[in-house]
């Protein structure tokens, strides 16, 4: 039985999921001026997947990771206010920005295709505008 479909993920599959944080990352400190050491990069990794993990156990929502992502770090960090949410929806439209593809995607999905294969793409990511 040959396949007719192929499903592929979004995140590191087919989008370098790091390349494109990083970028939308290091676009938002750009943009407000704000120092990014290395070291206060990696402690954003940390404190943002801590957050994720929090919502996953439902101790949090996903409108209060959303709001305290930037909201409480830039505070602790640089002792700035900033209105949480904004600075998330910014962080997003950079992010929607950067899509890097991975090597090799762009010539397989063209293979597939020419194949007759069906392509279809899921995520399991955020969904935003």
């Amino acid at each position: 039985m040959r396949y007719q479909q192929i499903i592929f993920d979004v995140d590191d599959t087919i989008i370098d999921f790091a390349a494109t944080e990083d970028f939308a990352l290091h676009s938002l400190f750009n943009a407000h001026h704000w120092p990014l050491s290395p070291e206060l990069q990696r402690q954003y990794h940390s404190y943002n997947q801590g957050l994720w993990r929090r919502l996953e156990q439902g101790e949090i929502t996903y409108e209060e990771l959303s709001e305290m992502t930037f909201h409480d770090f830039i505070k602790k960090n640089l002792g700035l206010e900033i209105d949480g949410m904004k600075a998330m929806d910014e962080y997003r439209s950079y992010f929607g920005e950067a899509h890097q593809l991975l090597p090799g995607v762009e010539d397989t999905l063209k293979f597939a295709k020419k194949q007759g294969y069906k392509l279809t793409i899921l995520s399991n990511g955020e969904k935003f505008m």
